[in-house]
């Protein structure tokens, strides 16, 4: 991902009126571009809270695919008995304490590819 796309990201994050009214935002760290190939997962995990130097108390992850692009490769937030996957649309964000464990379950079958940020 590119600076300039990073960029946007943040921006965008900054001038949505949800987002700011309930996450109060003050900075943001240069967001992950995440590409999943069949077979790709993320075994459960916590963001790490401290991101560049700053404490990142919220994360989010947005979508940059369909779900009807690929089968499997569902987010999961919470823990591994009691988080509900989520296939969410193209361009839909998701936000979330730092400290919840999450994960993406395998990528089954693709279409066009399978992309996340956050």
């Amino acid at each position: 991902m590119t600076a300039k796309e990073g960029e946007f990201i943040i921006k965008s994050l900054f001038e949505n009126k949800k987002i700011v009214r309930s996450m109060y935002p003050t900075k943001a760290v240069h967001p992950t571009f995440s590409e999943h190939k069949t077979g790709d997962y993320y075994k459960i995990h916590e963001d790490n809270p401290l991101q560049a130097g700053i404490r990142a108390d919220i994360s989010y992850t947005i979508m940059l695919s369909t779900p009807e692009d690929y089968d499997g490769g569902e987010l999961s937030i919470g823990e591994a008995d009691s988080a509900k996957a989520l296939r969410l649309p193209l361009g839909s964000i998701i936000l979330y304490d730092s400290d919840l464990p999450g994960f993406f379950g395998p990528v089954i079958t693709l279409e066009k590819g399978h992309g996340t940020v956050g």
